[in-house]
């Protein structure tokens, strides 16, 4: 799954036009490189294409369990889960939300944060977007 986050990471960079390399210098983990700095600085779309592809890596994740869980079932052993607490958090925090309303949560939270654009985007959807989504649905 980092594999998978690190690339799509990378594409948006690349896709974007913006040097993530530039937006923190010396920070060599990609996740840590898309701050708000960057984000800001992002088109509408390459945000979009940047939670399709998150969306896409978690779905694969999940058809991996389900082939996993159903081979451990057909051999007569206990199925478990080789889901993440943030892959299970993403899909019950976003079920009902479109990309652009994630975006905009992104968005809002660096607009009423301004002096935490360093902070990283996957930070912040972690810590402002799914976690309080998740505990509101217990």
């Amino acid at each position: 799954m980092k594999k998978s986050v690190v690339s799509l990471l990378l594409v948006l960079a690349l896709a974007s036009g913006v040097s993530i390399a530039g937006a923190q210098e010396g920070a060599t983990d990609p996740v840590a490189q898309l701050t708000g700095a960057v984000w800001q600085k992002t088109s509408p779309d390459n945000k979009a294409a940047f939670l399709f592809g998150m969306d896409t890596a978690i779905a694969v994740e999940y058809a991996v369990n389900g082939k996993l869980t159903e081979s451990a079932a057909a051999k007569g052993k206990t199925p478990v889960s080789t889901l993440s607490p943030f892959e299970k958090a993403w899909g019950a925090a976003f079920k009902n939300m479109s990309r652009r309303q994630i975006i905009q949560e992104v968005d809002d939270w660096y607009a009423k944060n301004p002096g935490e654009l360093d902070r990283p985007v996957m930070n912040v959807l972690w810590y402002q977007v799914i976690q309080p989504r998740v505990a509101s649905q217990k």
